[in-house]
């Protein structure tokens, strides 16, 4: 299992056979990992979204064994507590890779997120020299999400279809 270890997190990439663990619920995968059981509040539009794109992301992390962390759903776990506090996704399709991310509400505000978005994005470039960027969107007016990505280098390239898109370049 791939992982990235910050100042405060373990980021943990999750394999297709751990996916449909997470399918199944979530408290089976924590009890898989070795997590502390979590009891997530997140923003309903989040587990939407997240509940439509898991049989893409089992498929697409079978598909792509070797480098399957591009892919997936990493989960973003508080060290200090060995518990799951969030996710962070990566996409990639046609030599493009977004990020999504997401923290349960008990911990907005820390500078997890920042940690998280920085850690992914500092792997991803290293491990993957062909990768040129890293886009993002945020929801309009959802300003804490603005400064994640700002303080993590991304910067405003316009707006979407759903809100605003921001880049990391190399």
């Amino acid at each position: 299992m791939l992982s990235i270890e910050t100042t405060r997190l373990r980021l943990l990439a999750l394999q297709s056979n751990h996916l449909i663990l997470l399918k199944n619920g979530r408290s089976i995968l924590e009890r898989h990992l070795g997590l502390r059981e979590s009891s997530w509040d997140m923003e309903p539009e989040f587990v939407q979204a997240f509940e439509e794109v898991l049989d893409m992301l089992i498929e697409r992390t079978a598909s792509h064994p070797l480098n399957y962390g591009l892919y997936t759903n990493w989960e973003i776990v508080l060290a200090s507590k060995n518990m799951s506090i969030g996710g962070v996704g990566l996409f990639t399709e046609a030599g493009q890779t977004m990020l999504g991310y997401s923290l349960d509400k008990k911990y907005h505000g820390k500078g997890y997120a920042t940690e998280a978005v920085m850690g992914i994005c500092r792997w991803v470039l290293n491990e993957y020299p062909n990768i040129m960027e890293i886009s993002a969107e945020t929801n309009s007016g959802n300003i804490p999400s603005e400064r994640v990505l700002v303080k993590s280098g991304f910067t405003f390239e316009g707006d979407s279809l759903e809100g605003k898109k921001w880049v990391l370049r190399r």
